[in-house]
């Protein structure tokens, strides 16, 4: 959502977080492009506590592994397509501040062709176009999206009935037709 930068607060002009696109180009000559955030300014203003998403234990892991060996246990692995970017962030953080992102060269004019109504809100910044964004999507390279991506998957286990390990909250267990089900999450 774009946001007018006249409208911005100093602190929120100070807490702008760059936009970053990384292209590369693959064996079959398709281009491909990852876009994210450079979060690393907000370590100025965020309490590790509140950013950092728990990580399974090696044990429960290994443990995990050992019981389903001996049980002779299906075991499957996923990867959820884009998990950060299904994730809302919060409007406003702890301190009332909302998370904006500061976009440059080519991406802007894209973002203007598939919404004519952006060019309103792009500025010229040392003759390069500038659009600041309110990210309502976590992205990579924000600081609190393991976190908040965390919190919706727990969410989502608890209301589909898993039950979470009071030794690891990364294990979540689920009894299926008889049979013992564990989810483990390894970010």
């Amino acid at each position: 959502m774009p946001i007018d930068p006249k409208t911005m607060s100093t602190t929120e002009k100070k807490r702008v977080l760059e936009s970053l696109i990384f292209l590369t180009e693959k064996k079959d000559g398709l281009i491909k492009g990852r876009h994210c955030a450079n979060g690393n300014p907000q370590r100025q203003w965020m309490d590790q506590e509140q950013v950092s998403s728990p990580t399974v234990m090696t044990e429960s892991t290994m443990i995990t592994a050992i019981i389903e060996a001996k049980e002779n246990r299906d075991v499957a692995t996923c990867d959820i397509p884009n998990a950060f970017i299904q994730t809302e962030v919060e409007k406003q953080d702890k301190d009332g501040h909302c998370t904006i992102m500061k976009i440059r060269g080519p991406l802007v004019e894209i973002l203007c062709e598939m919404d004519p109504n952006y060019r309103q809100f792009v500025v010229n910044e040392n003759n390069r176009q500038v659009l600041y964004v309110h990210i309502i999507k976590a992205l990579y390279g924000l600081m609190i999206s393991a976190m908040l991506f965390y919190n919706k998957m727990k969410t989502d286990l608890i209301k589909n009935g898993f039950k979470l390990n009071s030794y690891d909250p990364c294990v979540a267990n689920k009894m299926v037709n008889g049979n013992h089900l564990t989810e483990v999450r390894l970010y």
